[in-house]
């Protein structure tokens, strides 16, 4: 069993077919959840207690029971992995970075998932190659701060005095729903138009199979503009409402373990934590791992979380020629070809 925890399918957009049902159910009953949470007055410190009940729990029938030494050493690790994360998370960057400090967010949940992606690669999976790609061109490395400049309107002008409350989760959907949109329609041009193509190969160096945190940031810096969009979008929605700050904070860390090598070992949520669960309790793709399978198969979900599905992007632009990543081949920018 390869990371303990990846469907072999490719995950299926969850706004398609009898998906549709399913995440309208999961909807509904963590928004009863969240509510009675609220009612009963249980916050900050009864999720981060919980947290470290539930997961376990689900786990240990996600890492089939722990039946071989393998698996129990996935298991232990994982758990390490979400204990550093979840600390950090509620620690203290639910209740401290506020205001002018929310914007360290991305840089240091991203170096902390790099941190323990590479542990997690020396400790259990050294037998394969892990490389982190460098561009020679000084510029492509602004994508960083390109990323991390969303969450400055976040920190200037929402309210952080109101803490994450049940009226936080429809306000997590909508903003995932709206990164979303935004990156699958300009992640499709981008694979349709040749001279944004030339721009958009650098970050497809990257495979499936050698994903890692680092992938997030190997792009050349006008494509980091054109997909940053989606978070830009999302943190005028957030100043919009003008609370809830975690919402952001969430899709962002949705959106990163997205190319994160080990990604399906621990949770991709920390505080609607309950979101991943309940897919690996009913056997369902994690929404992180959606976009991992377009590395491979280029022509195929431009979303990042499958929300928006491709057949949907299609119908709105039109049937464009796209670029292709056929029988495994290295996609290169002459490989443009009809769809």
């Amino acid at each position: 069993m390869t990371q303990g925890v990846q469907s072999t399918k490719p995950p299926v957009p969850s706004l398609c077919g009898d998906g549709a049902c399913y995440l309208v159910a999961k909807c509904a009953a963590l928004m009863a959840y969240y509510a009675l949470l609220q009612h009963l007055g249980l916050g900050l410190a009864f999720k981060f207690a919980s947290f470290h009940v539930l997961t376990p729990a689900v786990k240990y029938f996600r890492f089939n029971r722990l039946e071989t030494l393998r698996d129990k050493r996935l298991f232990a690790l994982s758990l390490v992995c979400d204990l550093c994360m979840s600390s950090i998370y509620y620690g203290l960057c639910i209740p401290r970075l506020h205001g002018p400090l929310f914007v360290t967010f991305p840089f240091g949940i991203t170096g902390l998932m790099a941190l323990l992606e590479v542990a997690q690669h020396r400790l259990l999976h050294s037998h394969t190659p892990y490389e982190m790609f460098l561009s020679d061109r000084l510029l492509d490395y602004l994508n960083v701060p390109v990323f991390a400049a969303a969450f400055v309107p976040v920190g200037r002008y929402v309210d952080f005095a109101v803490p994450p409350r049940a009226a936080t989760f429809p306000v997590f959907l909508l903003s995932a729903l709206i990164f979303d949109t935004g990156f699958a329609f300009l992640h499709y041009l981008s694979h349709t138009d040749p001279r944004l193509w030339k721009r958009h190969v650098v970050h497809h160096g990257y495979r499936k199979e050698r994903l890692c945190v680092f992938a997030n940031f190997y792009a050349d810096v006008a494509d980091s503009f054109m997909m940053a969009v989606g978070f830009f979008a999302l943190a005028f929605f957030v100043c919009c409402v003008g609370t809830d700050y975690v919402a952001s904070m969430e899709v962002f860390l949705m959106a990163a373990l997205s190319h994160h090598r080990y990604g399906g070992d621990q949770l991709n949520l920390m505080y609607f934590f309950e979101w991943d669960l309940i897919d690996d309790v009913f056997g369902r793709p994690r929404n992180a791992s959606y976009h991992g399978h377009h590395h491979n198969a280029a022509n195929e979900h431009f979303g990042a979380f499958g929300f928006v599905s491709d057949d949907f992007i299609k119908r709105a632009f039109g049937h464009y020629p796209t670029t292709k990543g056929v029988g495994g081949a290295v996609v290169t920018a002459g490989n443009i070809a009809a769809d």
